[in-house]
């Protein structure tokens, strides 16, 4: 397992070598809430695939988003996120609440909603968006381990302090993978739907528990 951790740490190296992306504007997670008392680390990775002519941020050369988070438990049903990142982006900075009133269980799919505030600087310009973003995911066991796939709309609300204000669209279509214990890699999808962008990305989570630390 640790040689597969490796190789995963040296793929995600790779994978930000790639081109233009905006990591702020997908989802990255499923429906899963975390228990209370634990944690997750974890970075995000993102490749783009696609343009939109109409997007704030097109005509910049080709280069890369990351960034990294954490979530945390609030309370039975609710998780937050805390995110920043750069790249291509000069910066952004989030935070995010996940409200999953219906879980994973049995037959039934876990349904929720996300949403949260990001900060973007972009050059000159500084961009105060809002996002909401309801979700459904359902895992299954497997021969690899759990996967878990999940379907989102983050539906992002862009503000300028100009009048350069509009709405931007994404579906995203991914899966996590519990490749170990407490460890998770994830690939998502963002399909453009309306003023951004096609993209694909990775999301690595450690999870880890705040009175043992990182569980062997």
């Amino acid at each position: 397992m640790k040689n597969n951790s490796v190789s995963l740490f040296c793929f995600l190296l790779c994978f930000l070598t790639l081109s233009q992306a905006r990591a702020f504007l997908g989802l990255h997670e499923s429906g899963e809430i975390i228990p209370a008392g634990h944690y997750r680390v974890g970075v995000i990775p993102q490749i783009y695939i696609g343009s939109n002519p109409s997007s704030y941020y097109t005509g910049r050369e080709s280069s890369s988003d990351f960034g990294a988070f954490l979530d945390m438990n609030i309370d039975q049903d609710l998780n937050a996120r805390f995110v920043l990142g750069t790249g291509t982006t000069d910066f952004w900075a989030a935070g995010f609440a996940k409200w999953v009133p219906y879980p994973d269980y049995q037959n039934q799919p876990a349904l929720g909603v996300r949403g949260g505030l990001i900060y973007v600087r972009e050059g000159s310009s500084n961009f105060y968006n809002t996002q909401i973003t309801p979700l459904v995911s359902k895992h299954y066991e497997s021969d690899i381990g759990v996967l878990t796939p999940y379907v989102g709309v983050p539906i992002t609300f862009i503000y300028e302090k100009s009048s350069n204000n509009f709405t931007a669209l994404q579906m995203a279509i991914g899966s996590d993978w519990d490749f170990q214990k407490d460890s998770q890699l994830g690939v998502e999808l963002e399909m453009d739907l309306a003023k951004t962008t096609t993209t694909v990305s990775l999301h690595l989570n450690l999870e880890f528990d705040e009175t043992k630390g990182f569980k062997k």
